[in-house]
C-alpha cells in the first residue's frame, strides 16, 4: 500500500492541479508542523483502539489485543473515505469478531458508543477552544460562531449523558414507540 502511494504521490508530485502541483503545496508546508501532525494523529488511532476495546464485555477484553485493533481501525477510515456509508465500522467489527472473543453486536455497539464519546469530546474541544482561542473574528460571523459553540457543548453534553447513563435514551425511545403512530399497520 505504501509502495503504491509512493509511486502515485511521484507521479502527481509536478502535475498541475489548477495552477499548483503538490511539489508546489509542499514547498508552502512547514515539514515540523506537518510531522507532528502525522504524530498525533498517529498517536490518536491507537487511543480510539483502547477506548473501543476499554467498552467490549469483560470476556471479550483479554483477547482482543489493543494492536490489533489499531490496525483493523487503520482500515476502516481509510474503508470510511473510499466507499459511501458506514462500511468501515462494519468491516471493524466483523474483523474484532474474527480475532477476539466478542460477538459483531457487541463490537459495533462498543465501536457504535466508542464513535459517540469520540464526538462529544470533539463537540466540547471545539467549543472550549472557540471560548479561548486568541483569535480574531469578524463581526458579522460572532452571533453564528457563539450559536454554534453553544449547540457544539450542548451537543457534547447530551452525548456525554447518552454514553454515561445509556438507559435513559432506551426508556425514551420505548416509550415514545409506544405511541400508535410509531406502531405502523398490524
Amino acid at each position: 500500500m505504501f509502495v503504491l502511494l509512493a509511486i502515485v504521490t511521484w507521479w502527481l508530485w509536478d502535475y498541475d492541479f489548477q495552477g499548483t502541483s503538490l511539489k508546489e503545496i509542499w514547498k508552502q508546508t512547514d515539514g515540523r508542523l506537518f510531522g507532528l501532525s502525522l504524530l498525533l494523529i498517529s498517536c490518536a488511532m491507537p487511543c480510539v483502539a483502547l477506548r473501543w476495546r476499554a467498552l467490549f464485555p469483560k470476556s471479550a477484553k483479554s483477547s482482543a489485543n489493543p494492536i490489533y485493533l489499531t490496525g483493523i481501525l487503520c482500515a476502516a477510515f481509510v474503508f470510511n473515505f473510499a466507499l459511501p456509508g458506514p462500511v468501515g465500522e462494519a468491516l471493524s467489527a466483523w474483523m474484532a469478531k474474527e480475532k477476539s472473543k466478542v460477538n459483531f453486536s457487541e463490537a459495533i455497539a462498543g465501536l457504535g458508543l466508542s464513535r459517540i464519546i469520540g464526538l462529544g469530546s470533539a463537540c466540547g474541544i471545539a467549543g472550549l477552544v472557540y471560548w479561548i482561542a486568541p483569535f480574531s473574528i469578524p463581526p458579522e460571523w460572532g452571533p453564528a460562531l457563539k450559536v454554534t459553540t453553544i449547540l457544539l457543548v450542548i451537543a457534547s453534553l447530551m452525548l456525554a449523558g447518552i454514553a454515561i447513563f445509556p438507559r435513559i435514551p432506551k426508556a425514551i425511545f420505548v416509550h415514545v414507540g409506544e405511541y400508535s403512530i410509531f406502531q405502523g399497520k398490524r
